[in-house]
């Protein structure tokens, strides 16, 4: 979003690399979830993050396919968010529904 504004300064666009890095590696892929919280020593502290990180995640990789400007950001949120979205048909959180549903 800050690129579209025209802030999209060296600094914005390294800061934007290591979220969707964050992104990328906290997907589990057998279980279509992410997780959340990582230890200093980069070890996942939970095998399943919650339906709120979930919708999360959902939330900004919508928002990352709809305003980045940059189609390698766009891609692997496109990819990330159709995976993981089919465990969102299974929550029972009404904020994680909302955060998934949001409009982007």
């Amino acid at each position: 979003m800050l690129q579209k504004l025209g802030h999209g300064s060296p600094p914005i666009i390294s800061l934007s690399a290591t979220y969707a890095a964050f992104l990328n590696h906290a997907f589990d892929r057998g279980s279509g979830r992410f997780r959340n919280f990582m230890s200093f020593d980069r070890r996942w502290l939970e095998d399943v993050g919650s339906e709120d990180c979930q919708g999360h995640a959902l939330w900004a990789l919508g928002l990352c396919v709809a305003q980045s400007g940059q189609g390698s950001f766009q891609m692997l949120a496109a990819q990330l968010f159709e995976q993981a979205l089919p465990v969102a048909a299974e929550f029972a959180s009404p904020r994680a529904w909302a955060f998934t549903t949001h409009r982007y």
